[in-house]
């Protein structure tokens, strides 16, 4: 019991086994993905929200600025160098971190 314990115990608080995991779950939304099948469960939950919650952002940011500059128009392809910009930080950041 103590073996099975000590085991449980490693796989609920090694971050290395929990990225494992992460990684086989993203596996797993993407073949469903290309199977044509919407994923389920709370990783692909979580991930629709938080996609919802940045194009919010993004959509509130593109209309400040096209307030601001009336003589200027945010674009989809603005957009997308802004999240482009923001993975190449997120990128940078976790390197420096490593």
């Amino acid at each position: 019991m103590q073996f099975a314990t000590e085991v449980l115990f490693k796989l609920v608080t090694d971050e290395g086994t929990k990225l494992r995991w992460g990684v086989i779950q993203r596996e797993n939304m993407a073949s469903e993905l290309r199977a044509g099948k919407k994923p389920e469960g709370y990783r692909a939950d979580w991930l629709r929200n938080t996609a919802s919650i940045i194009i919010q952002v993004l959509g509130a940011q593109a209309q400040g600025f096209n307030t601001a500059y009336p003589y200027d128009r945010i674009s989809i392809n603005d957009l997308m160098d802004v999240l482009q910009t923001s993975y190449t930080r997120l990128k940078n950041i976790i390197t420096k971190n490593s």
